[in-house]
């Protein structure tokens, strides 16, 4: 088993990466279908994956959309304490570090953005499943004239997709709604406009 570290000694900044991996039902169907797709199987064991964010009193803090946490009586995209949050996801949960700056006109962008999100429901319905299926399938790569579906919800890497974009951390463009859980723990680097780290265990 690889080594947990404590959250608290890895100075989390805003925008950070959590992705973890989910033992529910969903986490389950999520894991098959990313393999199925060709994903490697280390990668597709990843089902979720959410961001940081730090409050002004320095409360470390997750940001996420998902269906439902029952611990804290919320759907969609959703805040909660870190504190709170880790000990009540069932699943191992990992951090990867986004190295670079912060500054005072960062953290305006950032609460403008999540004033834009706060709240919005998690995909749902007949569309809101069909293009959770196909952020998986990734049908995209393989036909140049399809245009990915997109519903108003957020699943949750796209939320964390369209944070990263907001910032202009992107190298080239992406599909936000494309962006399927398992790419995120090492596909995702060359793409990003600043130095990533490798994952690191918390949970």
């Amino acid at each position: 088993m690889s080594k947990i570290y404590d959250w608290r000694d890895l100075n989390l900044q805003s925008l950070d990466l959590i992705l973890c991996k989910g033992t529910s039902r969903l986490s389950r169907y999520i894991q098959k279908t990313q393999e199925f797709a060709g994903a490697d199987k280390a990668d597709a064991e990843f089902t979720h994956v959410a961001k940081v964010s730090e409050a002004g009193n320095f409360e470390t803090i997750v940001h996420e959309s998902t269906t439902l946490n029952e611990w804290a009586g919320k759907a969609g995209v959703q805040a909660n304490y870190m504190h709170n949050w880790l000990p009540n996801y069932n699943g191992e949960v990992y951090v990867r570090k986004l190295e670079f700056t912060r500054t005072s006109m960062f953290g305006v962008k950032d609460y403008n953005f999540w004033s834009k999100v706060k709240g919005m429901p998690y995909e749902s319905g007949i569309p809101g499943g069909f293009e959770l299926l196909l952020c998986a399938l990734r049908l995209h790569r393989y036909i140049p004239w399809y245009t990915p579906m997109e519903t108003k919800e957020l699943h949750c890497t796209e939320m964390v997709a369209e944070a990263i974009d907001y910032h202009e951390l992107w190298e080239s463009q992406i599909q936000p709604n494309r962006m399927p859980p398992h790419i995120w723990a090492s596909q995702i680097d060359d793409n990003l406009r600043c130095d990533i780290s490798e994952l690191i265990r918390i949970k």
